[in-house]
């Protein structure tokens, strides 16, 4: 088959698979995944050279979309506004699951520290997919507006991601034999792979305004600094996933005049990445691994959704957060599609030797966490946080009885 054939079917056949997982109110994104399952069943064999390409090629772009959507997407008044629970929730409990889930994938399957460390982050990442229109669409009907929770969770989303990507980067160059510079140094490693970000983003704020450029070519301008540096941190074994942050950042910081416009743009990229990526990843699939790893695997996965539940409940026992409010914010971080699908493939494609375990891994969370989390945010939002009428009838009876 040909690549441009190849490229019609993914497209066509992921969009088409992708509206009927939705209209059986299932994530988009299984129906991707199962349309490039079958894809693999039925083109085995025919399509490796394309595959090769199209897979780095897409996992690149699909990194660069995320972390400058993550850079743009970290609101900081909002940040200091919810500043320490946000911290708690996606710094504390991730960095809790990553270490419950590395001393398991270190004993289960006896792999190395960095690599089930490397696992772990990857594991731990939720799904911005997932997570922020939820939290959007709350926000947009009032509920849990008392307590900022839809924003709180927002942010803690933003953090979570940063503290994951950034962990997996470091451990992956630990394990590609850079050990030696990353552990001696690694707070030149961090500045190696966030000056050149900032240095972009700073100018690209300043310069890239809608009268020197339209929207097509501010769009390229940014995905091509974005892609650029990911290939410097690379070359500099240095963690870029900061840079690409940090450029987001500045961009908001300079640019808030066209920070919506570009973060509407970034999204019409990403519907496209997303169907390349999830499909591709469901056509590279190996069955065999994937039903070797099995009920193991599940296990590892269930264990670490329940570490993060009971991690997110600790961490909102030192809010203001009431119980209902904290339940819902421990269900919102169960699903995992985004991080997964961009770095799932990543140890196998550095020739890592447990590689297609870690790529199977990466499916199976996202197939069991995505539809659980979507549908549990969907039904317990409007049943266990206020709606604003109410926080304001509440507050004025509480005024009344002063």
């Amino acid at each position: 088959m040909s690549l441009g054939l190849l490229l019609v079917v993914i497209f066509l056949g992921g969009a088409l698979a992708a509206r009927l997982a939705e209209q059986l109110r299932c994530p988009g994104l299984l129906g991707m995944l199962a349309w490039g399952g079958l894809l693999g069943i039925f083109l085995k064999g025919q399509v490796s050279n394309e595959l090769a390409l199209l897979s780095a090629t897409a996992k690149e772009l699909a990194l660069a979309v995320i972390l400058l959507r993550l850079g743009l997407g970290i609101r900081l008044p909002l940040l200091r506004q919810t500043g320490w629970p946000s911290l708690l929730v996606g710094g504390g409990s991730c960095a809790l699951e990553v270490g419950v889930l590395s001393l398991i994938l270190h004993s289960l399957f006896d792999w190395s520290w960095p690599l089930a460390g490397l696992t772990a982050c990857m594991l731990a990442a939720i799904s911005p997919a997932v997570v922020v229109p939820a939290m959007l669409d709350l926000l947009q009907r009032g509920y849990g507006s008392r307590r900022a929770v839809p924003t709180m969770l927002l942010s803690a989303t933003s953090l979570d991601n940063l503290v994951a990507i950034f962990s997996f980067s470091v451990l992956l160059g630990v394990i590609s034999g850079h050990s030696g510079p990353l552990l001696l140094s690694i707070p030149v490693a961090c500045i190696l792979g966030t000056v050149p970000g900032m240095l972009a983003g700073w100018f690209l704020g300043v310069k890239l305004r809608p009268s020197a450029a339209g929207p097509a070519e501010q769009l390229l301008v940014l995905l091509s600094v974005a892609v650029l540096l990911l290939e410097l941190g690379n070359h500099l074994n240095s963690p870029a996933v900061l840079g690409v942050t940090a450029m987001g950042l500045l961009l908001q910081h300079h640019g808030r005049s066209c920070v919506a416009s570009w973060a509407r743009m970034l999204d019409r990229v990403w519907f496209f990445a997303q169907i390349l990526l999830f499909v591709l990843i469901g056509l590279n699939l190996n069955p065999a691994t994937t039903l070797d790893i099995g009920w193991t695997g599940g296990s590892v996965i269930v264990a670490g959704v329940l570490c993060r539940l009971l991690g997110v409940w600790l961490m909102t026992y030192f809010t203001a957060l009431n119980r209902k409010e904290r339940l819902f914010c421990a269900v919102s971080f169960v699903p995992r599609a985004t991080a997964q699908a961009a770095l799932g493939g990543v140890a196998l494609a550095q020739g890592i030797p447990e590689g297609e375990w870690i790529q199977a891994l990466s499916v199976l969370a996202i197939v069991l966490t995505a539809p659980t989390g979507a549908v549990g945010i969907r039904l317990l939002g409007h049943r266990l946080l206020e709606p604003e009428s109410a926080s304001h009838e509440k507050r004025t009876q509480e005024g009344q009885l002063r």
